[in-house]
């Protein structure tokens, strides 16, 4: 997930990260957060990606806001 996180994260917009990254967060909450992908997002996000995804992410439960 770091990985593809990471990739996803130097090719892409702020716009095109979040429609990707956005249903990953969504399943990780399936998984009791398992996969810790909205933390792993943060860290590796730039910050207009990460301010993008914060913003677009309000009606999923995460354990980090």
């Amino acid at each position: 997930m770091t990985a593809y996180l990471t990739s996803l994260a130097t090719t892409t917009t702020q716009a095109q990260f979040t429609e990707v990254a956005l249903p990953l967060v969504r399943r990780d909450t399936y998984d009791s957060f398992s996969n810790k992908v909205y933390a792993t997002a943060k860290r590796i996000a730039t910050a207009e990606q990460i301010a993008y995804l914060k913003a677009q992410h309000q009606e999923i439960r995460t354990r980090s806001r």
